[in-house]
C-alpha cells in the first residue's frame, strides 16, 4: 500500500442524495476535522446514476494518487466482486457507517441493534405491551440491524405482541409513515408504541397520531433513530435513538491513519454506541 504520498483521502458516496442524510453529513465533518488534525486533506465524490463503481473507484485512486478511500457499503450479503476489487486495489479501504461481517474490511458503524434494543427496553419499563416496528422495504443491512434489535428486546421481556411494518426505501418517508400508522391507530389492536427505522419516519407517525386524535404519550408512544435536529422541535418533542456520525467520522480517521502508518489497528470493525435521548414522545 502506498502510504504519505498525496496526504490525500477521499469520501465516495454512492449519490449526493446520501449528503442529505444528517448523520452522514456528522461523519464528513467527523472525517474532516479528523483528517485536518492529521495533515491530510478529503475530498468528496459521489457516484453518478448507472457509474460502475469499481471504474469509478479505479478513476480516483489513479488521478487524484490517493492514499486511502472511505465508502458506505451497506448490501446485506457479502459482495464476492467487491472484496475482490478491494482487495487488488494499491490503497486502503475503510467503511463508514457500516458493520460488515467480512473478516478484511475495516469498518466502523453505530451500535444499530443495540440502540434499538435499548428503546424497547425503555418502552417496556414503562409499561408499553404492544410495540410496533415502523422500518423499510430494504436491503440495507442497517435496517436488518434495527430491525434485529427490536426482535431481542421482545424476545428477552417474552412479549407476544410481535409487529413488523415496513415502508418503501424512498423519499417522502415522514408522508408514507403518516399514511401507514394512520391505518394502523383505527385498528382494533393498534399499538401503544411504536419504534421507527429512523426520525422522519417518527415524525411521520407522530402526525399520524395527531390526526387520528390518538394522544402521543398517554395512548401511544413513538421512538424514532438518528437524532436529527427536527426532532427536538416536534409537538410533542420526539424521542430518538442518537447515533453520534461525528465520533464514527474521526474514529474511522484515526483507523485509516494507523493503517498508513503500517501500525496494527486495535479493531478492524468498531461499532460506536448510540444514546436514548428521552424527550416527551414517551
Amino acid at each position: 500500500m502506498r502510504s504519505g504520498r498525496s496526504r490525500i483521502v477521499v469520501f465516495m458516496f454512492p449519490s449526493y442524495r446520501y449528503l442529505e442524510a444528517v448523520n452522514n453529513v456528522r461523519i464528513l465533518s467527523g472525517l474532516s476535522v479528523t483528517a485536518n488534525r492529521y495533515g491530510y486533506r478529503l475530498i468528496v465524490v459521489a457516484f453518478e446514476k448507472g457509474q460502475d463503481y469499481k471504474t469509478a473507484f479505479s478513476s480516483i485512486i489513479i488521478e487524484r494518487k490517493i492514499d486511502g478511500i472511505f465508502a458506505i457499503f451497506n448490501a446485506p450479503k457479502p459482495d464476492a466482486i467487491m472484496q475482490k476489487f478491494v482487495r487488488e486495489q494499491s490503497v486502503p479501504f475503510v467503511f463508514v457507517n457500516s458493520n460488515r461481517m467480512e473478516d478484511d474490511l475495516y469498518c466502523v458503524g453505530s451500535n444499530n441493534t443495540e440502540g434499538v434494543r435499548q428503546a424497547c427496553e425503555h418502552l417496556i419499563e414503562k409499561g408499553r405491551r404492544r410495540i410496533l416496528f415502523l422500518g423499510k422495504y430494504t436491503t440495507s443491512l442497517i435496517a436488518m440491524e434495527r430491525l434485529s434489535g427490536y426482535r431481542m428486546a421482545l424476545k428477552s421481556a417474552g412479549l407476544s405482541y410481535r409487529r413488523e411494518v415496513k415502508l418503501p426505501d424512498m423519499t417522502g418517508e415522514s408522508e408514507y409513515g403518516a399514511s401507514t400508522v394512520a391505518g394502523l391507530l383505527l385498528q382494533k389492536n393498534r399499538p401503544d408504541a411504536i419504534i421507527c427505522y429512523d426520525d422522519h419516519v417518527a415524525m411521520g407517525a407522530l402526525k399520524a397520531a395527531l390526526k387520528t386524535g390518538v394522544k402521543v404519550p398517554d395512548e401511544l408512544a413513538v421512538i424514532g433513530f438518528g437524532g436529527i435536529y427536527e426532532g427536538a422541535f416536534t409537538l410533542p418533542a420526539l424521542t430518538t435513538v442518537y447515533e453520534d456520525g461525528y465520533e464514527i467520522g474521526k474514529t474511522a480517521m484515526e483507523l485509516m491513519v494507523s493503517i498508513l502508518q503500517k501500525q496494527r489497528p486495535e479493531k478492524v470493525k468498531v461499532k460506536i454506541p448510540t444514546t436514548l435521548l428521552v424527550r416527551d414522545s414517551v
